[in-house]
């Protein structure tokens, strides 16, 4: 989120706007299942895309499974959990606690510590499949131009 803030010069309810109307096709929300809070994540091509596109963008080529893969691109039933980690953006005591929560389930586990550990490729999947944030909104998407126009 914060890097979008950044490359979009936006707030953060302007971008969750931006992920709401479906002009960042591509978020997930990571936080724990007690938190209050949404950890927002958004796919990185997602920022590039946007800012290329003076219009407001069509149906999106890609599919979910292409979009897990970019974001996951390592192969084999088991992944890292630090690897999850950098790939979500977040500290090992956050992956952690979403093993702590059932979120995340270890496959296979480390007698040194839970960040060490080897998590499901299933379920890094499924909780993301879960915690995608689809558009919601139904205004028409401004492109990177018109939001330059309105300042």
């Amino acid at each position: 989120m914060k890097t979008a803030m950044v490359v979009l010069n936006r707030d953060e309810h302007q971008v969750m706007r931006l992920v709401k109307q479906g002009a960042l096709a591509w978020a997930f929300d990571v936080r724990r299942a007690s938190s209050q809070r949404a950890a927002v994540r958004i796919f990185r091509p997602c920022l590039a895309e946007y800012l290329s596109t003076p219009e407001p963008p069509g149906p999106d080529p890609r599919d979910l499974e292409a979009v897990l893969h970019a974001i996951l691109p390592a192969e084999g039933p088991l992944v890292p959990a630090t690897l999850v980690a950098r790939a979500f953006g977040c500290s090992g005591s956050h992956i952690a606690n979403l093993i702590r929560d059932g979120l995340l389930i270890v496959a296979r586990s480390s007698p040194r510590r839970a960040v060490s550990a080897d998590l499901s490729r299933g379920s890094i999947l499924g909780f993301l499949r879960q915690r995608r944030i689809r558009a919601t909104e139904s205004r028409p998407v401004m492109g990177y131009g018109d939001l330059q126009r309105l300042e």
